[in-house]
């Protein structure tokens, strides 16, 4: 069963809501498709970074979109 959530220009709050109901769903596969996040000025490293460390406990799977998620999120996927 899918459950497509989309959101345009999350911030990390929600996204971290999101991770946590994925997280007790018993669902087969968790997938996501993850985004930047936008207009966060000079916390934008740590939220890109704090969100890659929770996802990557949580998701089978990711892909990234936007240059802030592959220069701050990838390298802790990557690393999993």
């Amino acid at each position: 069963c899918a459950l497509p959530i989309c959101s345009y220009n999350s911030s990390a709050r929600p996204l971290l809501d999101l991770l946590e109901m994925l997280k007790h769903l018993r669902a087969g596969r968790r997938l996501a498709l993850l985004g930047d996040m936008r207009e966060l000025g000079e916390i934008s490293q740590f939220e890109h970074e704090k969100i890659a460390t929770v996802a990557s406990d949580i998701l089978d799977e990711v892909y990234l979109v936007g240059p802030l998620m592959h220069q701050y999120a990838a390298p802790i996927f990557e690393k999993k």
